[in-house]
């Protein structure tokens, strides 16, 4: 009997296939520990929105973690076909010398080049140019819920703008620490979702919370409309902003606001690395982006804005994260919309029109 046992455990985990495995995840830790980045994306599957998304992860990792610190152990093997593994992988990690560690799942593919680390998210839905992956089983309706919705957000969006992304990738997540690891190690533990030119939008989902998804994918969807409008040339402020104000638009639940709210100058917002604020001063910069945003939209219209964003377009792409483009978007974005009279030659000096605002209703 134990013979038999055996025999099924060699034949459903071939040494060789373990051994390439187990090689993959080496040269990954190294190519970590010695920044470098060909040997790093020379891993991952070819599959376009998951390469963008380590190869920022990769360059956030580096710059983040104290040098050579990096390790990565296996935890756990499951067969799943002769073409197709998932593991279960310890990261460990040591910033300002103190250690870090936690489990990512993985899913992990051979293909003509050798196994490849193929992303964490094991199932998917498709519809038209939608796609949703989920990280676990038990999220399938709300993989079927994110499919209706983000029909219904493109649908209404393409109208405003007449623009529609060429393709939708939407990942979700049940386990926050999963999702936060698979956008990059720095990323602060408030944050719920994420989306950058190129990649997926990535949430943070519970089961039957059909309110926070809606809120979400609004949020997440604008986020990538913009990229692709603006060839991702457009501010952080100008991005937070527009996120805002859909996704406000969309669920009709404004932002609660007090009376005696005091927002940020979008001067003042050009200098602010949102990723490095604690969480309530995160959600006065976001509160303060979609109240400047709104204003541009009551002063002159959507039409104007759509133009500007169009223009925003020639300017070319720059292949890096949006916090370490921020100054030259920056730039970009000030002189597009002074050009089109969007905003006045000193941004300081915009009215604080919504200062007295009593309109309180929960986000």
């Amino acid at each position: 009997m134990l013979s038999i046992l055996l025999s099924l455990w060699i034949s459903l985990f071939p040494a060789s296939d373990l051994d390439e495995i187990n090689h993959l995840f080496h040269v990954q830790q190294q190519a970590i520990n010695t920044n470098n980045m060909s040997g790093y994306v020379s891993t991952i599957y070819e599959d376009e929105h998951y390469r963008q998304e380590q190869k920022r992860w990769f360059k956030d990792a580096v710059s983040f973690i104290d040098p050579k610190s990096f390790q990565i152990k296996v935890k756990k093997y499951h067969f799943i076909s002769k073409s197709h593994y998932h593991a279960e992988i310890i990261h460990s990690y040591r910033k300002n010398h103190k250690l870090y560690s936690f489990v990512r799942p993985v899913e992990m593919k051979k293909t003509k080049q050798g196994w490849k680390d193929a992303d964490s998210l094991a199932y998917e839905r498709k519809k038209r140019f939608i796609t949703v992956k989920y990280s676990d089983r038990n999220l399938l309706p709300e993989s079927q819920k994110a499919l209706t919705i983000l029909s219904l957000v493109s649908e209404k969006m393409v109208h405003k703008y007449s623009w529609n992304p060429r393709v939708v990738e939407v990942k979700l997540y049940h386990d926050p620490e999963v999702f936060r690891q698979s956008v990059k190690l720095s990323l602060p533990t408030w944050a719920g979702g994420w989306n950058e030119a190129k990649q997926s939008i990535k949430l943070v989902v519970g089961k039957s919370d059909t309110v926070s998804l809606t809120h979400g994918l609004a949020h997440e969807y604008t986020h990538q409309l913009l990229s692709d409008m603006t060839n991702d040339n457009a501010a952080y402020w100008l991005q937070e902003g527009a996120a805002m104000f859909y996704e406000a638009w969309f669920t009709k639940e404004k932002p609660e606001i007090e009376k005696n709210f005091h927002p940020f100058a979008i001067s003042e917002l050009e200098q602010m690395n949102l990723e490095q604020l604690p969480d309530n001063e995160a959600s006065r910069y976001y509160i303060s982006c979609y109240m400047r945003f709104k204003e541009i939209v009551q002063q002159h219209g959507e039409k104007q804005i759509a133009k500007a964003f169009r223009e925003m377009r020639n300017y070319p792409y720059i292949d890096e994260d949006s916090a370490v483009k921020q100054q030259e978007t920056n730039k970009r974005t000030r002189h597009i919309l002074q050009k089109n009279k969007l905003l006045p030659n000193k941004t300081n000096t915009l009215e604080d029109a919504y200062l007295n605002m009593s309109d309180k209703r929960v986000l």
